[in-house]
């Protein structure tokens, strides 16, 4: 959107509607529609150097260039900072593996965290007992 011929709102289209719900409630560019928008953030600078006094104005749009993929495309990866939403976890592992791609745990972010979402298979689970039964059982010569 336009103001005085600059641009002072980017309004995004989502592929989902219930993108952005809380924000279209108080937002009038929004409002109705199926979109959020993004406002354009202005900040001022005031300098003085010597006896030269210069105002400067800052003026973009905070936006940051990110994706969004499944745990199965994240495998091999390794990111700097990740949103994980456990809620539809449907198999042994996947917790390991989208735990995993993130660096740091200042990086990590959990929403809809679901522990009972994180399992080991039961084939695992059971051959490491044996591995350990063995190991137990075995004497070192």
């Amino acid at each position: 959107e336009t103001n005085n011929a600059h641009v002072s709102h980017i309004i995004i289209k989502c592929d989902s509607p219930k993108v952005g719900r809380l924000h279209r409630v108080s937002c009038p560019h929004c409002h109705g529609r199926d979109t959020i928008c993004v406002i354009r953030e202005c900040d001022s600078i005031d300098q003085q150097y010597s006896d030269v006094r210069s105002i400067k104005a800052i003026k973009q749009f905070p936006l940051r260039l990110s994706w969004a993929i499944t745990i199965h495309k994240a495998q091999g990866i390794t990111v700097d900072q990740v949103i994980i939403s456990t809620k539809d976890f449907f198999g042994s592992g996947m917790g390991y593996t989208a735990l995993s791609r993130v660096r740091t745990l200042e990086g990590l972010f959990l929403i809809d965290l679901h522990v009972d979402k994180f399992y080991c298979n039961e084939n695992v689970d059971r051959i490491l007992s044996q591995m350990k039964e063995m190991k137990r059982k075995t004497s070192i010569f």
